[in-house]
């Protein structure tokens, strides 16, 4: 694989309690300047919904903005979030929760570069419906390389740019959608 790095590790974090303490105090020491974009993800073995809400009602006091990570191919079953009934479900529980907690926090959506073009519609449609700001589309993709096949892996490289540029046409390419 020319130019590329292999990533097996998701959302390694300490937990929401001990990133919100370093937030916090980072911020009231001045050290924080610029705008925080919080990235939420679910736990591996959790519910998503209840996670995502929770990653809201957590961080709505320190976040300038908030991201749904739906795209992590190393969290098992979170792009089965990417799906229509499931995106609705979650996007409109997580817009309901930030709505009551923090209104003007801006919600952006990190989705996958290789969805099909019929799940990439639905995504979209899904966004606008639920009035998300921004979708966020990765340089990752579900693929592994390495001749150690039983190794959960994905790459991120430059070949998996030409699928990123092709997701960033298609969602141009549909009515009303706003990218980042």
């Amino acid at each position: 694989m020319d130019q590329g790095i292999i990533n097996r590790y998701g959302f390694n974090s300490d937990g929401a309690d001990v990133v919100l303490d370093r937030l916090e105090k980072l911020r009231s020491e001045g050290e924080l300047p610029g705008v925080l974009i919080v990235n939420l993800g679910k736990n591996k073995t959790a519910e998503a919904i209840p996670d995502y809400v929770y990653g809201v009602k957590k961080f709505k006091d320190v976040a300038d903005m908030m991201v749904v990570n739906i795209s992590s191919p190393n969290t098992p079953g979170l792009r089965n979030l990417q799906g229509k009934k499931e995106l609705t479900n979650l996007m409109s529980a997580v817009v309901k929760t930030r709505n009551a907690e923090c209104p003007k926090t801006p919600l952006l959506v990190k989705i996958a570069p290789d969805l099909t073009d019929t799940e990439l519609k639905d995504v979209c449609n899904v966004v606008m419906s639920t009035k998300v700001c921004f979708v966020i589309m990765s340089s990752l993709k579900m693929e592994c390389v390495l001749s150690n096949a039983e190794k959960t892996c994905v790459t991120w490289s430059y070949p998996p740019r030409c699928v990123s540029f092709e997701c960033v046409q298609n969602v141009f390419s549909i009515d009303r959608m706003r990218y980042l």
